[in-house]
């Protein structure tokens, strides 16, 4: 997304997939659930500190497309690939509830 949109990741890289959400938190960018291509939903189980990321790349009106690492597999608990999938923003994915969106082109555009 960011060779697309010419412009450089605002956002500090983690290998830690909440990192990103509560950056933004902290930081007071703000965080929605009116989903574009380009933003990152994130996803947490609650009272843990392990979660998941996707970068958003189709939206439709019953879900989302997204890419996503450490997932695709049923065999290795990590995943063990880099997946498109089709994805709710309302519903869990196992333990994994949707924590929220971050926006990206809003936060390059600014």
């Amino acid at each position: 997304m960011t060779k697309q949109l010419k412009q450089k990741n605002p956002y500090p890289r983690s290998a830690f997939a909440n990192y990103l959400y509560n950056y933004a938190i902290k930081n007071g960018i703000k965080t929605k659930y009116n989903v574009q291509e380009g933003d990152y939903i994130v996803w947490k189980v609650a009272n843990e500190i392990y979660g998941h990321i996707g970068l958003v790349v189709g939206v439709w009106q019953t879900g989302v497309i997204t890419i996503e690492g450490n997932t695709g597999s049923n065999t290795i608990r990590t995943g063990g690939m880099v997946a498109k999938k089709f994805r709710s923003i309302t519903n869990p994915i196992g333990r994994l509830k949707v924590r929220g969106l971050v926006g990206f082109k809003a936060q390059i555009n600014k």
